[in-house]
């Protein structure tokens, strides 16, 4: 996984499976994630983009993203 201080200055929003890759989670625990309220994500056209910082968030909050959607 990239550092923190990386996803914290990328700009580039995150796909669904860009997410999961870097999580180790499937697309659809991610997308479980979301749906929960537990991932932040948002919408581009009919797509559904992550942006870095809230994985930084989540990670920050001292929530495993590895653990949170069990």
């Amino acid at each position: 996984m990239e550092s923190l201080d990386d996803l914290r200055r990328s700009r580039a929003l995150l796909t669904i499976e860009e997410f999961a890759a870097k999580t180790g989670y499937s697309r659809r625990t991610t997308e479980r994630l979301i749906a929960s309220g537990v991932l932040r994500s948002t919408k581009v056209g009919r797509l559904r983009r992550i942006v870095p910082v809230d994985l930084v968030a989540l990670i920050e909050a001292g929530m495993d993203p590895r653990h949170l959607a069990r």
